[in-house]
């Protein structure tokens, strides 16, 4: 049986890191960046109104995913999209109890989904190119990611299920693979910044990789994400998992980890996936 190339610490630091830049990211959701520094602290607050530590849709999407391998020991879409519809109708697993925060894509892709019964229900359209592939990613990272061929694969069928656009699907390989390699020689290195942080993927993905030039801890990565303003949750999000392949679950200063809002059923569904050797696809 194949072992995974990283530890128990990264795995949980992938999921746990996910849910902490998101949450960090959800207090500074919308703001505009100025002279005056934005500061990365978990105070909630943010377009919806949320207690610290509280995160977004991100996190309550990766947790649906966690959720789907863990029931089924491996990939079940219709099983995902299923989950996906119970946060939208009913708040499962929404830190507030309803959903929020939910983009049209993803909306669109589950009334696509109910009547066409197609779990794959991604818009294929080449200017939807949200984020949320890359953004949700780590369960299938943790569960597959003994076999790096394998964990892109279930990537992009994870972007299928709600973006399915050629460069979705792309990125969530490429993320895949690194978190799986944490080869940081896979990530550029751009010299700026997004001029503003959006949802579109290639914005979120500008923003993750400028933030790991301004810092060496997952502390000041992350703050360096986050701080962006725009969609600073998306960009935590995926800054979160990144920051937690490379330095590991320990790494996540320890005022943040008591914040997070379900801290401790994050960090089991982590351990469970990272004990899963899933039948391959």
């Amino acid at each position: 049986m194949m072992s995974k190339p990283f530890s128990e610490d990264q795995a949980r630091g992938m999921l746990v890191g996910l849910a902490v830049g998101d949450a960090l990211g959800a207090g500074l959701a919308g703001q505009v960046r100025t002279d005056t520094p934005l500061v990365a602290t978990m105070t909630g607050g943010g377009p919806h109104g949320l207690r610290p530590g509280q995160w977004t849709d991100e996190t309550t999407q990766a947790m649906c995913l966690a959720q789907m391998l863990r029931s089924a020991n491996g990939w079940d879409a219709e099983d995902a999209m299923k989950r996906l519809i119970n946060w939208r109708d009913y708040g499962y697993l929404s830190p507030i109890r309803r959903c929020f925060d939910m983009d049209d894509t993803v909306a669109d892709a589950l009334r696509r989904f109910e009547r066409t019964k197609n779990p794959y229900a991604g818009s294929p359209d080449e200017t939807k190119t949200g984020s949320a592939g890359i953004t949700r990613l780590a369960p299938v990272v943790l569960a597959y990611g003994a076999v790096t061929d394998s964990a892109m694969a279930v990537a992009q069928l994870q972007s299928r299920l709600t973006h399915a656009s050629p460069v979705c699907q792309r990125a969530a390989a490429s993320i895949a693979r690194l978190l799986v390699t944490g080869d940081s020689a896979l990530m550029p290195r751009p010299d700026t910044p997004p001029d503003a942080v959006t949802d579109n993927v290639m914005s979120v993905l500008q923003a993750a990789f400028w933030a790991f030039g301004q810092g060496d801890t997952f502390e000041n990565v992350l703050a360096a994400a986050v701080t962006l303003g725009g969609d600073a949750d998306r960009a935590g999000a995926l800054t979160g998992q990144i920051a937690g392949r490379l330095f590991g679950y320990d790494a996540i200063p320890t005022s943040w980890r008591n914040c997070l809002y379900d801290h401790d059923k994050i960090l089991t569904a982590a351990d469970d996936l990272f004990a899963m050797r899933p039948i391959d696809i």
